[in-house]
């Protein structure tokens, strides 16, 4: 698959660490919560400080929230403000 060399980077990188059986699911797509995580370990990562409130108030949708991810979603400093009742949805394209 192309896309393997990628997910090993992000996986060496800390932005995703697959399931708790070691897979990492290629056959779905990932959930709000966790591309939310991704994007907030990666940002971590590159020491940049996320100011996303302005772009995530344009999303619509509810974000579940796994146990996996309200950790690292609660850290964020914009998750209550914004993120926590209404953000992005992947499925429907927002």
């Amino acid at each position: 698959m192309s896309d393997v060399p990628y997910i090993a980077l992000a996986n060496s990188s800390d932005i995703i660490n697959g399931y708790d059986d070691g897979t990492f699911r290629m056959d779905r797509s990932a959930t709000r919560a966790e591309a939310t995580v991704m994007l907030k370990r990666y940002l971590d990562a590159k020491n940049k400080k996320p100011v996303l409130n302005e772009l995530l108030a344009k999303f619509k949708g509810e974000l579940d929230v796994q146990k996996f991810s309200k950790t690292q979603l609660e850290s964020l400093p914009w998750w209550f403000g914004v993120c926590k009742s209404r953000c992005f949805n992947l499925s429907n394209g927002a």
